[in-house]
């Protein structure tokens, strides 16, 4: 019974030994991923940095700069544009329901969630290149995520965000490859505890000199 769960197992990998699985599979693909995972923790080192240094607009603009740095590194150009059309769309759709709403006084925060769900159900199951759709998807989930939240924070009294702030915060480096997702006060609130932080550090320095 053993011997046919282990045969059964491994069946798969056409009679590989466990050398030619490490050299070929295992091996090849941390080469590959290794330095993309390096690259993206140094744009997210420089991102705080900068963050902590500079105004906000800065900050949105250097946001948005590593985003589209770190995109590249894992995706294909074509999704980056299915991505920022799918951003355009949800800020335009974003803002006719918020506008609907002052108006109206109703709630229309729902259809964000109902727009969301079907164009991400369109695309697993219509989407004509599945290959692409399937390296990208995490994005658009997450994306989806944070249109749905803003919506809710929209009709909760938060202020409309300008495009270079929504940019800003859906293409964040610090999540819009693998998450998690956060809120937009979050992501505001991101910059200032990177500011105290180092005004603690300058301040930590400082007394120890003296």
């Amino acid at each position: 019974m053993l011997s046919y769960l282990l045969h059964s197992q491994f069946e798969c990998l056409g009679g590989l030994s466990p050398y030619d699985v490490w050299e070929l599979c295992i091996q090849a693909s941390c080469m590959d991923i290794a330095p993309k995972i390096v690259y993206m923790l140094i744009y997210n080192l420089v991102y705080q940095l900068i963050s902590a240094y500079f105004s906000h607009k800065v900050f949105h603009l250097c946001s948005i700069v590593g985003g589209f740095a770190v995109m590249r590194l894992a995706i294909s150009h074509s999704n980056i544009t299915h991505f920022l059309v799918f951003l355009a769309v949800g800020y335009v759709c974003m803002y006719c329901a918020n506008r609907v709403h002052l108006k109206k006084q109703i709630k229309t925060e729902y259809i964000a969630v109902l727009l969301c769900i079907v164009y991400l159900l369109l695309c697993e199951f219509v989407y004509p290149n599945q290959d692409d759709w399937i390296q990208s998807r995490g994005l658009f989930m997450i994306a989806a995520m944070k249109i749905i939240s803003l919506c809710f924070d929209l009709q909760n009294g938060h202020y409309f965000p300008s495009p270079y702030v929504y940019a800003g915060y859906m293409l964040c480096p610090a999540n819009v490859m693998f998450g998690p997702w956060i809120s937009f006060t979050e992501y505001n609130i991101a910059r200032v505890m990177s500011q105290r932080k180092m005004d603690i550090g300058l301040s930590s320095s400082v007394f120890v000199q003296v």
